[in-house]
């Protein structure tokens, strides 16, 4: 009886997330991790349709994290990320990615741009 009652007592415990409750991880906004490799600091864009927002810098040989503003996610049109080296005339553009809510990309970018890469987990 002792295992039967402490199952129902259990089982009475036991609550469902209400739909509007706390933030899964699948809800959260998509991060951008940058490791710069590169000898330059570089500030990085994302953009989408024109529509260009600074996620923020890193520094050389060092790493950040971002997270990808609301605006840029789902829709249509291509979202790309920029890495521009400072005191360069050149940019690094990557490919059009294709990011939701709860994914992370990681951007790693090499002392040749050209060689840098891009992840979506």
């Amino acid at each position: 009886i002792l295992p039967v009652t402490a199952l129902l007592l259990f089982g009475a415990c036991a609550q469902n997330p209400a739909p509007d409750g706390p933030i899964e991880s699948g809800d959260a906004p998509p991060r951008v991790a940058v490791a710069n490799n590169n000898w330059a600091d570089m500030t990085v864009y994302a953009t989408r349709n024109g529509a260009t927002v600074r996620l923020g810098s890193v520094t050389s040989m060092s790493s950040a994290r971002f997270a990808l503003p609301t605006p840029l996610i789902g829709g249509s049109g291509d979202l790309r990320l920029i890495a521009d080296p400072l005191g360069s005339s050149s940019t690094y553009r990557t490919q059009p990615v294709l990011v939701t809510r709860g994914q992370e990309i990681e951007f790693t970018l090499q002392n040749n741009l050209a060689l840098s890469t891009l992840s979506v987990w």
